[in-house]
């Protein structure tokens, strides 16, 4: 049986071959015309590389590598001392791919332990985070960079162990397709707050028309969701009326409120709440037969005129539909959120498809939620003509993102400046910010089927 320093020799001599395979295969690629080179491996802290579910793990990043950039040539591919790994080559640039890579390790919770490193052939260097102006990678355990808890050892291990292990029982499909959903709901937020720069919103670069929210508030607000996602399970298992049901939804609430002193998430709450509580079947393995999303659909509309016939409540939202006379969120709701799953989605999943950075799809979603959404957040802020003006900006946006010339420069730039005459306006949108993290979250799910 190895001891612990022998392991820790055994990870070095084979991080050392690593580097002798990389710089190899970098040296036999020069003049092949494949510009870029890309490593595919598990981020696995600790000693133990190679635990159940990690060949898994790899073979879902490459599929969603191949989604996203098309074919892809495989160099190499063994397991040693530190698990797995696949050395995969191709014809777009660098930033392209390392962009595509970054969302791959961002599409569900569990493809946070995958590690995609990319290099620039030309130059034989790695193209990071940082030069395409992102932050690190966040910890498995809390929102710091990884690296710096890496290097601090500041959180217990076997929490860490405990968190690594659920994350590869959702990819090997040890968990049910409700627990799955949860965490993508969860991710989902975290990518579109990530979304970088938005309109009004708080993103990596500021609290847009929000001055009583920031990066780091809405952060914690996401992650007070688990708790209201397994509330949420754990009342479906035990048959829950739906008085019980929209009771956790407003506990939930009740948290972020307490928590944040501000509304960072109410309207994802609802909506979240809601495609979790309509799931069918949530307890099924979640490597079971699809789900017809015209099934799941029908569920969501009729738990939506449900909870919508109850008691009126005196909301903001409410209110606004009232004055302005729209039917905003609860219209689409009562519809089976038709601009999520008919619009928005198509557009992101098309996007992948056709091997389009990742950022830019994002983009075009929202674009498309902002023309079509009646944000009863805009309406309160800045009334008809705010909701015209962002449904101005959309098409504007569009257009932009169809411009071959103008991504990603001169996109930044437009939406920079929207964002500055946003704040001037005081003119957000709220419900577009829901509903583009529900797309994020839906579009890494292979749960249901057309």
């Amino acid at each position: 049986m190895l001891v612990n320093g022998e392991i820790r020799g055994r990870i070095l001599l084979a991080r050392d071959a690593r580097q002798e395979r990389l710089e190899g295969g970098l040296a036999a690629m020069a003049g092949t015309g494949q510009r870029s080179l890309l490593t595919v491996s598990a981020n696995i802290p600790g000693t133990q590389k190679a635990p159940h579910g990690v060949e898994a793990l790899l073979a879902h990043g490459r599929a969603g590598l191949v989604q996203r950039l098309g074919k892809l040539g495989v160099l190499h591919h063994d397991t040693d001392d530190l698990g797995p790994i696949t050395l995969l080559c191709c014809e777009h640039s660098a930033e392209h791919v390392k962009r595509a890579a970054i969302d791959v390790e961002a599409h569900a919770p569990w493809a946070r332990l995958l590690d995609v490193d990319v290099y620039d052939v030309a130059t034989s260097s790695p193209v990071g985070r940082g030069e395409l102006g992102l932050s690190p990678r966040r910890c498995l355990l809390c929102p710091a960079p990884a690296h710096a808890c890496g290097r601090s050892q500041g959180h217990d291990a076997a929490a860490l162990w405990r968190r690594v292990s659920a994350l590869l029982a959702e990819v090997s499909g040890d968990q049910s397709r409700g627990q799955v959903l949860a965490a993508s709901l969860v991710e989902g937020a975290e990518r579109e707050l990530g979304l970088t720069p938005k309109p009004g919103l708080v993103d990596r670069e500021g609290s847009g028309s929000h001055t009583d929210l920031d990066l780091e508030k809405m952060q914690r607000s996401i992650m007070l969701f688990p708790r209201y996602f397994d509330a949420l399970l754990a009342a479906r298992t035990q048959d829950a009326s739906l008085l019980r049901l929209v009771g956790i939804g407003r506990d939930a609430e009740t948290r972020m409120w307490r928590e944040m002193g501000s509304n960072a998430h109410a309207g994802y709450i609802f909506l979240a709440g809601l495609l979790l509580t309509a799931l069918p079947d949530p307890e099924a393995a979640a490597n079971s037969a699809p789900i017809p999303v015209a099934v799941w659909r029908a569920r969501i509309a009729d738990l939506a005129a449900g909870h919508f016939a109850g008691a009126p409540r005196e909301t903001k939202g409410e209110r606004v539909r009232m004055l302005h006379q729209v039917a905003g969120i609860e219209g689409e709701a009562r519809a089976g959120l038709p601009v999520i799953f008919e619009e928005a989605l198509p557009i992101v999943q098309a996007a992948y498809e056709r091997g389009e950075d990742p950022r830019r799809a994002a983009f075009r979603a929202m674009a498309l939620l902002m023309q079509k959404l009646e944000d009863t957040t805009t309406l309160r802020r800045a009334g008809p003509a705010g909701l015209a003006r962002l449904r101005k900006d959309g098409a504007e946006l569009a257009l932009l993102l169809d411009d071959e010339s103008a991504w990603p420069g001169a996109v930044e730039q437009h939406l920079r400046r929207l964002d500055a005459e946003y704040r001037d306006l005081h003119l957000t949108m709220g419900g577009v910010a829901d509903c583009l993290a529900l797309c994020f979250a839906l579009s890494s799910l292979e749960l249901f089927s057309a």
